[in-house]
């Protein structure tokens, strides 16, 4: 097994492995020996809307912008006035654009890029009169909520083209809870032990030294003290690790136990689809009005389903879906543009399907302390939403995701791959939960999938103790804030601490947090 940062697995050689950044784990191991990794924040800035060419030539539409995705800046503050436009400090463009205007010098070997790419080129920038001073310009995230992520094994992980030249430098700096900036990695093009040779396709792998009880992380990526020297270039931004051990994983649903079978109706294929869901979920297909009438709907995507991707991909004519990188193998699917193929089965009614899953024990779960993230490919179109709703011990809870594809406040663009994290209210007297994903109103438009559901939650047993296990420390702790009055100890949130907090304590040590 070749266990890679992200969290993806493959059986492969050791010598390939670690050439792709992986870690081999050994002769007859196999993928279920990785450690689960959780995706705390991902970025691919395809979201971001590409519009026209300004000073490059020939006019081209739509290839860059220079507006980040939504909670990124750019710092353009100590680039000298004037250059190429596009270029003058960081950019997001069409990566094979910007290789044809630049004349390649070797931008094409950045095949990890895809989409929109996030660019800073002080060697396309020169090729205009500008001010005197050097290309300096960073490029900083919005705030990262890493509260999920275990302080030791935490990463951030990004695709890089790096081509250095003369007194170019890249710097990457973290600042944890808004506090002293701190530098991950500062790569020069100077001999020395800084220097960084050509690296044109690069997956990075950075150790995040996070400090304990730390929940915000801030990364800036500079390229500074540069003239006319040559690039560099990121895509597939990651912050990723193990669970911090203070979470629990209530339920972790990737969709590879499936068993995929044949086709229907679409081109015959076999170990491809199925409409049978993992166990203890339930899809409800009632409002999907062409079931049970022949010519009408694609049977295969009459409600949701799950597919092997790259099959859906091929056999839908890809429109977008292959941006979906961050599923693999089996997905869950809800596509009214493929069940529409068939007849004309939107003159029955609009598409409504729902897919609940199975029950998550709450027991020994700290109150609002839930959180679910899943791998999800949104595209838009008319009237289709989307809803992610909740239910606590089987009475409706609210509803924490709602997409529209009409302008307004809950308008959501073009989102074919996109890494989603919510909190989950869960009340102090909920011992169950189940989620329903419900894709609604839909016609002939477009799809919703999704994959690599997680929903974790604090332990309410854990007091400081050995984070890996419940031990006489965490009975310690809760003992000392419970007397204490910390709010931490108030279990059930009443502002009051009382035997049904210490009732509380006691069912999840009991329990072991499982």
């Amino acid at each position: 097994a070749c266990c890679y940062p992200t969290g993806v697995c493959d059986q492969t050689r050791e010598n390939a492995c670690i050439d792709n950044g992986g870690n081999w784990l050994g002769l007859d191991t196999n993928c279920e020996d990785c450690p689960e990794i959780i995706v705390a924040y991902s970025e691919n800035f395809d979201a971001v809307p590409l519009g026209p060419s300004v000073d490059e030539s020939p006019t081209s539409d739509p290839v860059w912008t220079n507006t980040p995705p939504t909670g990124w800046s750019i710092d353009r503050t100590t680039m000298p006035a004037g250059g190429v436009t596009e270029w003058r400090g960081w950019g997001f463009a069409d990566p094979s654009w910007w290789a044809q205007v630049a004349g390649d010098q070797g931008r094409t070997g950045f095949t990890s890029a895809q989409g929109a790419t996030a660019i800073a080129d002080p060697d396309e920038w020169d090729d205009a009169p500008h001010d005197s001073g050097s290309f300096n310009s960073w490029l900083e995230s919005p705030p990262i909520d890493i509260s999920s992520l275990d302080p030791a094994n935490a990463r951030l992980v990004f695709s890089s083209s790096w081509r250095p030249e003369d007194d170019q430098r890249a710097l990457i700096t973290a600042t944890f809870d808004n506090g002293q900036e701190i530098t991950l990695a500062d790569w020069q093009s100077q001999a020395g032990d800084f220097f960084k040779p050509d690296a044109v396709n690069e997956t990075v792998v950075i150790d995040l030294p996070i400090p304990t009880g730390a929940e915000t992380l801030e990364l800036r990526f500079g390229l500074i003290d540069a003239g006319n020297d040559w690039w560099w270039a990121i895509d597939n931004v990651a912050v990723v690790g193990q669970s911090n051990p203070g979470h629990i994983t209530l339920l972790h649903e990737d969709f590879e136990s499936i068993p995929l079978g044949a086709s229907v109706d679409e081109l015959p294929a076999d170990g491809v689809w199925s409409d049978t869901p993992p166990t203890g979920w339930a899809i409800d297909d009632s409002g999907i009005p062409s079931i049970g009438i022949p010519g009408q709907g694609i049977t295969e995507w009459e409600g949701w389903a799950f597919t092997a991707k790259d099959w859906w991909i091929d056999i839908a004519s890809d429109q977008r879906r292959s941006k979906f990188t961050s599923g693999t193998g089996t997905i869950a699917v809800a596509d009214p543009d493929e069940w529409d193929d068939l007849g004309d089965p939107e003159a029955l009614g609009t598409y409504n399907t729902l897919l609940t899953t199975t029950t998550v024990n709450l027991s020994s779960t700290r109150a609002n302390s839930v959180r679910v993230s899943f791998d999800s490919s949104w595209r838009p179109e008319d009237n289709q939403r989307i809803e992610l709703r909740t239910y606590f011990d089987n009475q409706p809870g609210p509803i924490i995701l709602d997409w529209r594809s009409q302008p307004g406040t809950n308008y959501h663009p073009d989102a074919p791959n996109e890494q989603v994290t919510l909190e989950v209210p869960n009340p102090p007297s909920a011992s169950e939960l189940r989620l329903e994903f419900a894709m609604l109103d839909a016609a002939n438009d477009w799809w919703w999938a999704i994959d690599n559901l997680a929903i974790t939650g604090l332990c309410a047993a854990e007091f400081g103790g050995d984070p890996s296990s419940l031990n006489f420390f965490d009975i310690s702790g809760f003992l000392t804030a419970f007397t204490a009055g910390i709010p931490t100890a108030d279990l059930n949130l009443d502002s009051a601490f009382n035997f049904f907090d210490v009732q509380i304590f006691i069912q999840a040590y009991m329990n072991g947090c499982g």
